[in-house]
């Protein structure tokens, strides 16, 4: 760590996804005069991660802050169709169409993780994106600003410090020390890849084809570009009785220090790989043949991570920030990877946003729009995690019936 100069911004990022960009570009828009900076602990983006469903508050948070965007998501999206659904006994199951042009005026749909990041990157002046910047603490200084501490970087020293850094927030860690998510005892397997006839679903814009066994769910589904998403999710419990363990305290102790973001990793051998072979030849023989034609080095594994909704929602009185230090996206309130994690963070940016513009770079912004977020956020985390535990057999409560929740999404 180099300390021996420090670099004075008015606003540091902590984090170069898709929510940590979009709060550049939209802070830059805000406050024009003000230094905003960006630092990403990869070397470079990479064509990797899933997919993502860009939903109601994602498109709005889009149309809200830059126009042009929102017209290139509107185009880049894939309208999903009906998909082939099995069940465990190979009954084909129907699901409805998700579209939301006739309601509200605009397309919601799926695309690429990387494309969402690559045109946030595009809008962003060179030099804005420092990546390489690895976290390692931070200090907080007596008029109320930040001190980033960065492995062999220059330090930064940072009026307002937005963490939006993921699910195991280092800058989270560093600035709050408060427990980690929840491990919520499922293993996540993806990959992007050519598509092919092979995979069992139709060519084009997007067919989504869902095989489900007992605790398991494969679902593919199409992006643009002849590409293929797939990801096989399975509870833990499941997976260790068919041969293959995951131990969440070796991840959180150990990898969480030295990987990127779950969605911009890769493998460095084949092992991801070969545990998703396994357990797809135990567990749901019929897509053995979809793991074993993907290329093993594209191939991601991740335990799945969360703040559970009731977690959050006890923040209502402190927030989930302190001083010139919030987080927004999954560093705040990691939910079930259902597309619903990135359109809240991206609604976080707005509102936050929206707060900063009245209030001005002060800390009674940054609690006014945690405390507006943690009742929305909480009760669409407690939903999405009701509907993700459905697939693997388990009943939850939950605090909205499907219609309403439909439209308090909206």
């Amino acid at each position: 760590m180099n300390g021996n100069s420090v670099r004075q911004v008015d606003v540091a990022i902590v984090g170069g996804g898709p929510v940590g960009l979009f709060t550049a570009v939209a802070l830059r828009k805000a406050f024009p005069g003000k230094t905003i900076q960006v630092y990403e602990r990869s070397s470079s983006y990479r064509v990797c991660g899933a997919g993502i469903n860009l939903d109601l508050g994602g498109m709005k948070a889009f149309r809200a802050v830059d126009p042009d965007l929102f017209d290139f998501f509107q185009e880049a999206v894939a309208q999903i169709i009906p998909p082939r659904s099995r069940n465990a006994t190979d009954e084909v199951q129907a699901s409805a169409v998700l579209s939301n042009h006739e309601n509200y005026g605009f397309h919601t749909g799926l695309i690429g993780w990387y494309e969402i990041v690559e045109a946030l990157y595009k809008a962003l002046p060179e030099g804005v994106v420092q990546t390489s910047h690895q976290l390692e603490g931070v200090e907080s200084c007596s008029d109320g600003a930040s001190k980033l501490l960065f492995k062999d970087q220059p330090s930064v020293r940072a009026q307002l410090l937005i963490g939006a850094d993921g699910y195991f927030s280092p800058t989270r860690q560093a600035v709050m020390q408060d427990e980690p998510p929840d491990f919520a005892n499922v293993i996540v397997f993806r990959a992007r890849v050519p598509w092919s006839k092979e995979l069992g679903i139709g060519q084009g814009l997007s067919h989504v084809r869902v095989e489900r066994g007992e605790k398991i769910v494969m679902m593919m589904y199409n992006l643009k570009d002849n590409v293929t998403v797939w990801t096989f999710t399975i509870d833990a419990d499941k997976a260790r009785e068919a041969g293959v363990a995951y131990d969440p305290e070796s991840y959180t102790s150990s990898r969480v220090q030295q990987t990127a973001s779950v969605q911009n990793q890769h493998s460095q051998d084949s092992e991801a790989y070969k545990r998703c072979l396994q357990l797809a030849k135990a567990t749901l023989p019929q897509t053995e043949h979809i793991v074993a034609d993907t290329d093993p080095s594209a191939v991601v594994e991740h335990g799945l991570f969360t703040r559970p909704g009731e977690k959050v929602a006890a923040l209502a009185e402190t927030g989930w920030g302190k001083g010139m230090v919030t987080f927004i996206g999954d560093a705040a309130h990691s939910m079930r990877p259902t597309g619903q994690g990135l359109n809240t963070g991206l609604e976080d940016v707005t509102v936050l946003t929206g707060h900063l513009m009245s209030q001005g770079l002060c800390e009674s912004a940054l609690r006014t729009f945690e405390k507006e977020r943690i009742p929305r956020v909480s009760t669409i985390a407690q939903m999405e995690y009701a509907m993700a535990a459905s697939n693997y057999g388990h009943q939850v409560e939950r605090p909205l019936n499907d219609k309403d929740y439909a439209e308090f999404k909206a």
